[in-house]
């Protein structure tokens, strides 16, 4: 499928219906789905996302500007969980050394 453009830094991605893929050097992640979001990683950490988000069906969502949502404790805590999860993902799978993730 088409590769999501995630340039738009201060925008987190929310998924409404179909289906994203994330991957790491063509393999396949995670699999992201209906309620599913992405894009934390720029938009809230300023960190390069080492993944690439392809859409695996026909999707629809939505973009949140993260000015709107920055100081939510609850949002930001969710974010920072998730965004550890899939780092930890990453490392997990052999496809991503501390070396590598620090270029």
């Amino acid at each position: 499928g088409s590769v999501v453009d995630l340039t738009a830094a201060d925008v987190l991605y929310i998924i409404a219906s179909g289906t994203i893929e994330r991957t790491y050097q063509g393999k396949v992640i995670e699999t992201l789905r209906s309620s599913d979001f992405f894009g934390e990683a720029s938009s809230f950490f300023s960190e390069a996302d080492l993944s690439k988000y392809s859409q695996a069906s026909t999707v629809q969502g939505y973009t949140i500007d993260v000015k709107q949502i920055r100081n939510i404790p609850v949002v930001r805590w969710k974010l920072l969980e998730t965004h550890l999860k899939r780092n930890l993902a990453l490392y997990e799978s052999g496809s991503v050394t501390e070396t590598s993730s620090k270029k």
